[in-house]
């Protein structure tokens, strides 16, 4: 396992990582990550990355995140899957499993609702979804909603 990696520019990894720093675009294969920080554009393909702090666009396709905290736009194609989901902006997802997904980081910004900015557009089979726009549905969701 390659210990860190740190990334600027245009870049393409594949393979196990422990920590992976990027500013600007990022393109991950078939990778294992423990921990991906990054700001700009970052394209993941089959891989699986533990923890993700992210600003920019992130694009998704048959990969699996354990924890993701980023501002910005995430675009899901395939099925992936995910823990927590914390993302303040745009989603749009094909089909999308995770156990929490939460529209903002603090509670007080998931409160406010409408006014960050935030939007779903998604097939989405969650556990608990936390946004100001379904708190009158409920926390616990048992099968998929469509936010449009």
């Amino acid at each position: 396992m390659r210990r860190n990696i740190l990334t600027f520019g245009d870049r393409s990894i594949c393979g196990d990582y422990g920590n992976v720093k990027s500013a600007g675009d990022l393109h991950i294969m078939d990778s294992s990550i423990r921990k991906l920080s990054c700001a700009g554009d970052i394209n993941i393909l089959n891989s699986t990355i533990k923890k993700v702090n992210c600003a920019g666009a992130l694009s998704l396709e048959k990969s699996r995140i354990e924890q993701l905290k980023m501002a910005g736009s995430l675009d899901i194609a395939g099925v992936c899957q995910g823990e927590i989901m914390a993302v303040m902006g745009k989603v749009t997802a094909e089909y999308l499993e995770c156990k929490i997904l939460k529209n903002g980081f603090k509670r007080k910004l998931v409160v406010k609702g409408i006014e960050n900015g935030g939007s779903w557009y998604a097939l989405v089979y969650s556990i608990c979804m936390k946004s100001a726009s379904i708190t009158g549905i409920g926390m616990i969701l048992l099968a998929p909603f469509f936010f449009l």
